[in-house]
């Protein structure tokens, strides 16, 4: 069963949660996120209204979550802030695919807090960042706020244009320049297929927007 909340275009399945926030739907700039009834969330930020975004999550014991975050951005400079509270025994995974374009900025935040109590905590952030204009950067900050032993954290930060060698070899094989970016392109996005079961929505505005980044 699936619901929708208009506000902050929230779909909800049994084990997911997608939050689309765009131009036009992100009516708040402040989330915090209940997790008990899912272990995969995606959020899809496509030149949203606000200029500042902040998402607070609490990790449950015994669970395991991944955060999916997708920022687009090709006006204005945007922030984003994540906040993940580990409890005991939880399983982390945050991967972030950031795409900017023009004089654009994206500011990524990322806290990770383990407290003293906790124990048992893996704890993965993943960040990787595409500029498509000599004008446009991206910004990302990974931290760690541990407080105790026996945990298993790690983060991870690539920012910068597609692989020219990679971009090269499709080329070898037939592509234009632009054929094989748009490759590289849906690669980085596969996650997005049918998560929406909606003919595919979400996948195709963020294809689209990237393509008019080109």
């Amino acid at each position: 069963m699936t619901q929708k909340k208009a506000s902050d275009q929230l779909i909800q399945t049994s084990f997911k949660k997608i939050i689309l926030l765009d131009s036009k739907t992100s009516s708040t700039n402040h989330f915090d996120i209940d997790t008990l009834d899912s272990n995969e969330i995606i959020i899809v930020c496509i030149n949203p209204q606000h200029h500042s975004y902040s998402f607070n999550f609490n990790v449950h014991e015994d669970s395991k979550l991944k955060v999916l975050f997708y920022g687009l951005s090709s006006i204005n400079n945007k922030n984003f802030e994540f906040n993940f509270n580990h409890l005991k025994n939880s399983n982390l995974l945050f991967v972030s695919r950031l795409f900017v374009n023009n004089q654009s900025k994206i500011t990524l935040n990322t806290n990770v807090s383990i407290s003293k109590d906790s124990s048992n905590i893996i704890s993965d952030q993943q960040v990787q960042g595409y500029l498509f204009s000599d004008e446009s950067s991206i910004s990302a900050t990974p931290a760690l706020l541990v407080n105790t032993n026996n945990i298993n954290a790690s983060h991870s930060v690539n920012i910068g244009y597609f692989d020219p060698n990679k971009i090269f070899y499709l080329q070898t094989k037939g592509f234009d320049k632009n054929s094989a970016i748009e490759m590289l392109i849906n690669n980085e996005i596969s996650q997005l297929k049918g998560i929406d079961n909606e003919q595919n929505y979400i996948y195709n505005i963020v294809h689209k927007t990237i393509k008019e980044m080109l």
